[in-house]
């Protein structure tokens, strides 16, 4: 539950900050308990670095995200 809720206000862009870095946390905690499966080209863990990246990324860039919810209601 905790995480649907989570993966909605990470679409909807609602309190890009700590939604955003709870996502990147959540996926980041999920690899590590893949990592010893990232030497087999395919495991599970090898298809979520990619994703790792995306969220990095999506973190970084927040501020720019201008289709956010918050930030059509803050203008």
């Amino acid at each position: 539950t905790v995480e649907g809720i989570l993966a909605a206000f990470v679409l909807l862009g609602v309190w890009r900050r700590w939604s955003y870095g709870a996502a990147l946390l959540v996926h980041v905690g999920s690899l590590l308990l893949f990592w010893g499966q990232l030497h087999d080209p395919w495991g599970v863990a090898i298809a979520g670095l990619p994703a790792c990246g995306a969220l990095i990324s999506l973190y970084l860039l927040r501020d720019r995200d201008t289709w956010a919810l918050d930030a059509r209601l803050a203008r």
